[in-house]
């Protein structure tokens, strides 16, 4: 496992068991390559190390955009989002989106994608809690970074869906995937849907969608 590898995972462990960062983490954070600070800075600082910036003369650094959707990753184990009880407010929400979007060669997409990676990989519950998450999401991204969004591939997302629908994946397939994309992936998020308190929400959306 590389020095970056073991960062993560150490970093992962650290926010899932007490949702912020250590000194001694974010000390190793700072001897890391500096691609790997372009990539991460962001995600770290909001994670707890209040010190760690994109290197002078990285900010136009080309990070790969699974590295990205890494470090959202990191900072959605910072709002305990993998539990199905997520914490956060307007203001945090709004934190999250713009460092997101300000990572070098950041999207609004990277934030989807790691979200439904986080729902994946933890098996997270759709709460009501992950509802009003999801919502406050979507609708923030929407709204401040339309251009970003509406210009984002989430061809992805249908695939997920289609592979492993699980109830939280399907909402947020229900509430982030643009009409386009509906089509293809209605039947999945319907039968996810199907046995939760989210049914009618669902069924009554695509209905709207299929008739427009």
């Amino acid at each position: 496992m590389s020095d970056n590898n073991a960062f993560l995972v150490r970093a992962r462990n650290e926010l899932r068991t007490k949702r912020s960062l250590s000194d001694a983490t974010c000390s190793a954070f700072e001897v890391l390559p500096e691609s790997v600070q372009a990539a991460y800075a962001r995600a770290i600082a909001f994670a707890g190390c209040s010190d760690a910036r994109v290197p002078i003369g990285r900010e136009d650094i080309k990070v790969p955009a699974d590295e990205r959707a890494q470090a959202a990753e990191l900072m959605l184990l910072k709002l305990s989002i993998d539990t199905g009880d997520p914490v956060w407010s307007s203001y945090v929400m709004e934190r999250m989106e713009a460092e997101v979007v300000r990572t070098p060669g950041g999207r609004i997409e990277d934030l989807f994608r790691a979200l439904a990676a986080v729902f994946n990989k933890y098996n997270v519950p759709l709460t009501d809690t992950v509802s009003n998450f999801v919502k406050d999401l979507v609708v923030l991204a929407f709204t401040r970074y339309r251009n970003s969004y509406e210009s984002s591939d989430f061809t992805w997302l249908v695939e997920d869906l289609l592979l492993q629908p699980t109830p939280a994946l399907a909402y947020l397939g229900l509430l982030a995937l643009p009409d386009g994309y509906i089509p293809a992936a209605r039947e999945a998020i319907l039968a996810a849907l199907a046995d939760s308190p989210f049914a009618d929400e669902a069924a009554t959306s695509l209905t709207d969608d299929e008739s427009k």
